[in-house]
């Protein structure tokens, strides 16, 4: 009788719970309280013990929990997505989804999931949602439950203005020259902004990441380098074909070349002391028109503003 009751009273709180997550709705006004989320159509009224992130759009608690916001290429209709898709899909990644649905609130009705990976010590939200012209993903990391009911909490502030006009120029601490390259201008999601090749005969693109120098946690520009060729040289079926100290219009610099079934990557760091730049150029050329390709425009035509 006493392990009936427990096992009622452990499903009535999960029911409650699931509840509770369907019915989750944003506000419906845009306050003095709340903060754009840069680069987004998003605004939110922030915890007292959060800011804004630096190195991508959202907010975080300077510790493990976080609010992400990131824009998915292709706009796919997340309408068309069953619960089961969606919980199969995560799956294969490694997250254990403990409660899917969708919320009946909010126009559209987007999905929402909570799960947390292998070893369940990190618990994840995850929405996944569409607005005119565009989809996106809202992804929120916590450790334990008052800060999943944090971020909850701050969701219901979640206001969407979707008809306003992104001004990336605001968000974007980098100048980059694309004249007499053919790249151009494809998409920021929220961490990453990417330029892509209007030309037929090479596969390439360049992604830029723009962090807070305090990304180094105290490391030297080298040391922390250093590291990041430790860390490839572990990765599968990587090669670090090529390794050098640089100089660059953006300030000091590290470039490191690697291939990977038979594609190149050139990662270059740079920056001021304040601004911390990660870029990644993917190309499938062979090394010398690859470099021929990259390294005029990473070293000389990108600049911080």
């Amino acid at each position: 009788m006493k392990k009936t009751i427990i096992l009622l009273s452990l499903l009535f709180a999960h029911l409650v719970a699931q509840a509770q997550l369907s019915e989750l709705t944003f506000a419906q006004k845009l306050t003095e309280e709340h903060k754009q989320i840069k680069g987004t159509n998003f605004h939110l009224i922030m915890p007292e013990d959060y800011e804004m992130a630096g190195e991508f759009a959202g907010i975080t608690d300077g510790a493990a929990s976080l609010l992400m916001f990131m824009k998915v290429p292709k706009n796919p209709d997340f309408s068309e997505i069953s619960t089961d898709d969606a919980r199969k899909e995560m799956e294969k990644k490694g997250l254990k989804v403990t409660e899917i649905t969708r919320l009946k609130n909010v126009k559209g009705q987007p999905l929402v999931m909570t799960g947390s990976g292998k070893k369940g010590s990190i618990g994840m939200l995850q929405i996944m949602m569409n607005i005119p012209g565009s989809a996106w993903l809202v992804i929120g990391v916590f450790t334990d439950e008052d800060e999943k009911e944090e971020i909850l909490n701050c969701l219901k502030s979640l206001y969407i203005d979707a008809g306003k006009k992104i001004d990336l120029d605001k968000v974007r601490k980098f100048k980059i020259d694309l004249s007499g390259t053919d790249f151009k201008f494809d998409s920021y999601n929220g961490v990453f902004f990417q330029y892509i090749s209007n030309g037929t005969k090479e596969a390439k693109l360049v992604r830029v990441v723009q962090m807070p120098w305090s990304t180094l946690d105290g490391k030297s520009f080298k040391k922390f380098c250093e590291e990041q060729v430790q860390r490839l040289t572990k990765e599968k079926d990587t090669e670090v074909i090529e390794k050098k100290a640089v100089k660059t219009k953006a300030g000091k610099g590290y470039c490191i070349i690697t291939r990977k079934k038979g594609a190149l990557t050139h990662t270059l760091y740079t920056g001021d002391g304040e601004t911390l730049l990660m870029i990644y150029a993917k190309s499938d050329q062979p090394l010398r028109q690859s470099k021929k390709a990259f390294e005029k425009l990473l070293f000389k035509k990108i600049s911080l503003k």
